[in-house]
């Protein structure tokens, strides 16, 4: 029998036919492979879509899996992290709406919500982690008739895992979701159990060269060190700005996205904004936050989706474009700072 499709509405059906039978297949993974997955940040739809992510939100889903990295094992720990610290709600005076103002009371106050906006918090919380997430919405039922109704209905969240596909995960902690794969449940649930405390999970291992290299060396021309030895006044006005340009023409030319990273922090450095080598992208862009206008932020924001890509997600992508696209708004919003502050940018070491 064949299936058809109403394309107005997308629905199912065939004309004179009650039932289907539908098949599918699924990868085959043991629990500790699962665990040592990488998330795949191809996955389409996976990153979109939070808005503004207040400042306390971002510090709580940091802090719940402190630290680590975009994986599977830190999608797990969060997943954990919300089973212990969050109650579901499912009768009596409901709390409604998925919004911030509402994601903050209940993340931040009330610790108390529904399906959908436990689904819709770990959905925003690990996006803010670089992990991939979608929020699915369904009805809970088993066997294989089931009625379903109003109060059937629920919502959880998937993870994008490289290799694997989308993986359901519950952290309410109170259902169980199968994303068409009973099998892939079972064995995110045997995954879930081998789980060892957050404090325990080892942190990624930094590739030894590559993109991994964050910190490239860097050497200075002898045209440049001439300058600055033999005639200091005009060897500083000049020799500054020439060794910065060469630096910036030699990584554009690397093209890597370590490079871009290096890149954005010495011109934020030069703006007189506090940034280390230990800072992760987004630590710069938080101490950026009040020295630079928000389009330069939000463009940190970006070049750090692209270091998580080129550094833990596992998956053979290639984030230069977007990250040297990322380097090219902060070099923009910088360039609109005051002009006094573009001097001294200019002059600054």
């Amino acid at each position: 029998m064949e299936a058809l499709v109403d394309p107005a509405r997308g629905t199912l059906m065939a004309k004179d036919a009650s039932s289907y039978t539908v098949t599918w297949w699924e990868p085959r993974v043991e629990p500790e492979t699962l665990m040592g997955k990488a998330i795949d940040p191809s996955a389409p739809g996976g990153f979109a879509g939070v808005g503004q992510v207040p400042p306390r939100v971002e510090a709580l889903a940091k802090g719940a899996v402190r630290g680590m990295r975009s994986s599977f094992q830190t999608a797990l720990a969060l997943e954990q992290h919300m089973r212990r610290e969050y109650e579901l709600v499912t009768s009596g005076d409901l709390p409604v709406g998925h919004g911030w103002p509402q994601l903050e009371r209940f993340l931040l106050v009330d610790k108390r919500g529904t399906s959908e906006q436990f689904a819709a918090a770990y959905v925003a919380m690990a996006r803010v982690l670089a992990i991939p997430a979608r929020l699915v919405v369904g009805f809970a039922g088993s066997g294989d008739e089931a009625v379903v109704r109003n109060g059937d209905a629920m919502a959880w969240p998937e993870v994008a895992v490289d290799g694997v596909g989308w993986v359901a995960l519950d952290p309410t902690g109170s259902a169980r979701v199968s994303s068409a794969s009973a099998g892939l449940a079972e064995v995110t649930e045997e995954a879930r159990e081998k789980l060892p405390p957050v404090e325990e999970l080892a942190p990624p291992v930094l590739p030894p060269s590559g993109d991994g290299d964050v910190d490239p060396p860097v050497r200075v021309p002898w045209a440049a060190l001439l300058w600055l030895v033999v005639l200091p006044p005009a060897g500083w006005l000049v020799g500054v700005p020439l060794v910065a340009w060469v630096r910036s023409w030699r990584r554009r030319r690397s093209g890597t996205v370590a490079d871009a990273w290096a890149e954005a922090r010495d011109r934020l450095r030069r703006h007189g904004v506090a940034v280390t080598s230990a800072m992760t992208v987004r630590d710069a862009a938080a101490a950026a936050r009040p020295v630079v206008d928000p389009s330069t932020v939000d463009a940190l924001s970006g070049l750090a989706m692209a270091v998580d890509a080129a550094l833990w997600s596992g998956a053979p992508v290639d984030a230069r474009a977007h990250a040297w696209a990322s380097v090219k708004a902060v070099r923009s919003g910088l360039a609109r700072r005051p002009v006094k502050e573009r001097l001294r940018a200019l002059f600054r070491y």
